[in-house]
C-alpha cells in the first residue's frame, strides 16, 4: 500500500515506499495524458464524431504541397491531402481536418470538416464531422444551414444534386429544394439538361425539369447528349435521337457510341460502322472501334492498334500494342513495353522510352522515372525534373505534389 493508517491517533503515515508510490502514479497520469488533443468542438455530437474519427486516423509521413509552372514550391508541403484548385481556391485536409486555401496558401475558414469538395460555380460543400453538409462562399463565408443528405454533389447549372435514402432531387445556391426529390436515380445537370430516373424509366429533363423527348418503349438507359444527338439504349438495342430535328437518325445497332463532332461508331452485329448525323453509315473493316478522342477513333487490326480521322480516314497503321485517347493533340501509345506519343498528325513525336505514360494536360504530362515524377514538354525533354513521390496534373497554374525531400 502507498499509504497506510495509525488507527491509535488517526494521523496518516507516509512512507518513503508510498512517497514513490505516489511519483508512480503521478508519471503515469502524465504519460497517460501525453499527446492527447483536445476536440476542435463544443458541440456533443460534433465533438464524439470528431473523437471516433481521429481514433482511425492516420496521417502520412509525407506531405502534399503545390508547385508553380516552373517546379518551384509554391503552397509548402504540410497538408495531410489536398484537391486541385478550382476558381482559385482548393480544398487541404490539415492533420486530419479540411479547409480550404487560396493561392497564396491563406486558409479562408477554420480546418473543422471531415470533408471538402472542389469550388464550383461560386460554392464549396463541405461535411461536418456529424454528417450535415454546409456550403460556403468564395469568402468563407456559410451561406447555407446544415443540410441533412446523405450526399450533395458539386453545383451545374445553378444546381446541385442532392440524395436522402433513396430519394434524389436538386438544391439552389443557397441550399433549398427546388423540387420534392422525385427520382430514384439523378445525373448532374450538364448544359442545361439532367438525366433522372423514375418509376417510368429515365428521362431527360431541362432546368424546368419539363422532358425534352418523347416517351421510348422499352427503354433501358438514356445519354447526355453529344453533338445535340442523344444515345438512348433499348430492349432492342442503341438508336440516337436528334433534339434539333426531333426526330432519330440511323437504325437500331448492338452497339454503339455518343456522336464525336460529325460521327458515332455503331456495330449492326456483324461489322463496324462510321454513322454520320445524316444517318449515312460506312462500314469499317476492323476488329474493334473505339472512341479515340478529339475527334478521333481508335481501331484495332490483327491484335495491334490505331487511329483513324473523324470520318474514318486512316490516321496511323495498326502498330501499337496499347493506344489511348488524344487529349491537347497528343496521344500515348505503347510498343514493346515501352511508351512514347504520336502528335495529330498521326507521326510519332516522343520516341518509346518510357515505362509508364499520362495524357498531355495543355502543353506538359506527368512522367516517372527512377527518381520519381516529373513534367515533360511536348518533345519529351523534362521541364520539371522527377523528383515528387507523387504528382497530380496542373489547375489553374499549380500542380499537387507528395515530396520526400526538399
Amino acid at each position: 500500500m502507498c499509504l497506510t493508517i495509525d488507527n491509535s491517533n488517526n494521523k496518516t503515515i507516509t512512507s518513503n515506499t508510498s512517497i514513490s508510490c505516489i511519483f508512480m502514479i503521478t508519471l503515469m497520469l502524465l504519460v497517460g495524458c501525453k499527446g492527447e488533443t483536445p476536440s476542435p468542438f463544443q458541440d456533443s455530437d460534433e465533438a464524439i464524431a470528431y473523437d471516433n474519427y481521429m481514433a482511425d486516423y492516420n496521417s502520412p509521413k509525407y506531405k502534399w504541397g503545390y508547385i508553380d509552372d516552373q517546379g518551384a514550391l509554391s503552397i509548402t508541403n504540410k497538408y495531410d491531402d489536398c484537391r486541385d484548385f478550382s476558381e482559385g481556391l482548393a480544398a487541404v485536409n490539415l492533420d486530419g481536418l479540411w479547409t480550404y486555401i487560396d493561392k497564396t496558401g491563406t486558409t479562408i475558414m477554420k480546418p473543422r470538416y471531415r470533408a471538402a469538395q472542389i469550388y464550383s460555380e461560386g460554392i464549396g460543400i463541405v461535411q461536418t464531422m456529424a454528417g450535415g453538409f454546409l456550403l460556403y462562399d468564395k469568402s468563407g463565408k456559410v451561406i447555407s444551414d446544415t443540410l441533412w443528405y446523405d450526399n450533395v454533389d458539386n453545383y451545374h447549372d445553378g444546381r446541385a444534386k442532392v440524395k436522402l435514402g433513396s430519394s434524389y432531387g436538386y438544391i439552389n445556391p443557397t441550399g433549398t429544394p427546388l423540387d420534392s426529390m422525385p427520382y430514384l436515380g439523378a445525373k448532374a445537370f450538364r448544359n442545361g439538361l439532367a438525366i433522372v430516373q423514375t418509376v417510368r424509366g429515365p428521362l431527360l429533363i431541362d432546368t424546368s425539369y419539363r422532358t425534352v423527348m418523347p416517351d421510348i418503349n422499352n427503354l433501358q438507359r438514356l445519354y447526355y447528349p453529344s453533338s445535340g444527338i442523344v444515345r438512348v439504349k433499348t430492349d432492342d438495342g442503341y438508336r440516337y435521337y436528334h433534339l434539333g430535328k426531333q426526330s432519330y437518325i440511323g437504325g437500331t445497332y448492338a452497339r454503339g457510341t455518343d456522336f464525336d463532332k460529325a460521327h458515332a461508331v455503331v456495330h449492326d452485329g456483324t461489322s463496324y460502322q462510321l454513322l454520320h448525323k445524316t444517318g449515312k453509315t460506312k462500314r469499317l473493316p476492323y476488329e474493334k472501334v473505339a472512341v479515340g478522342g478529339e475527334g478521333y477513333w481508335i481501331y484495332r487490326q490483327s491484335g495491334k492498334y490505331g487511329y483513324l480521322e473523324n470520318d474514318g480516314t486512316l490516321l496511323t497503321l495498326a502498330n501499337h500494342t496499347t493506344a489511348t485517347r488524344y487529349r491537347s493533340g497528343m496521344a500515348a501509345v505503347e510498343s514493346g513495353e515501352l511508351w512514347g506519343y504520336i502528335d495529330g498528325s498521326g507521326k510519332l513525336a516522343i520516341d518509346y522510352k518510357y515505362p509508364l505514360a499520362w495524357d498531355y494536360v495543355h502543353d506538359r504530362a506527368r512522367m516517372i522515372s527512377q527518381e520519381g515524377y516529373g513534367f515533360i514538354n511536348k518533345t519529351g525533354d523534362y521541364i520539371i525534373p522527377p523528383y515528387y513521390i507523387e504528382v497530380r496534373d496542373f489547375s489553374e497554374g499549380l500542380a499537387r505534389v507528395q515530396i520526400y525531400r526538399q
